[in-house]
């Protein structure tokens, strides 16, 4: 089942992973914006709303310490009911992380950005190379 796409927004602190995500969200056809961190997310979507939030869990936020903010941010989204009508995808290496997102109800890629591109071809948009 293909799923149409109109705006995506992509939250990774890497360019090089950012920029792997935004090649195949290209062929999508649909808008993307980008964010570094979970406070830049934070206000993207107070501003706009998103069929599709990929978020890697590795990443810094600028008002906390410490890493590993993808799956907290999550948190907060589910449990306060914000952005019902969005999809959420958690890419991350932390087999903790993705079993918390499943908890959740969030999809969890468990590896890397190659391997959520691969998940994005097959559901959004099939036999593309």
């Amino acid at each position: 089942m293909v799923k149409k796409l109109e705006k995506v927004l992509i939250v990774d602190d890497e360019e090089c992973h950012k920029e792997l995500i935004r090649h195949t969200i290209k062929k999508f056809g649909c808008t993307y914006n980008e964010a570094s961190n979970v406070d830049e997310c934070r206000n993207h979507l107070n501003l706009s709303e998103y069929d599709l939030l990929i978020i890697d869990n590795h990443m810094p936020a600028e008002t906390n310490r410490g890493r590993n903010q993808g799956v907290e941010f999550i948190e907060t989204i589910k449990t306060t009911k914000m952005y019902p009508h969005m999809t959420i995808i958690l890419y991350s290496s932390s087999p903790d992380a993705c079993n918390r997102a499943k908890e959740l109800g969030v999809k969890s890629i468990e590896k890397d950005a190659m391997e959520l591109r691969y998940y994005l071809q097959e559901h959004y948009l099939p036999n593309t190379q």
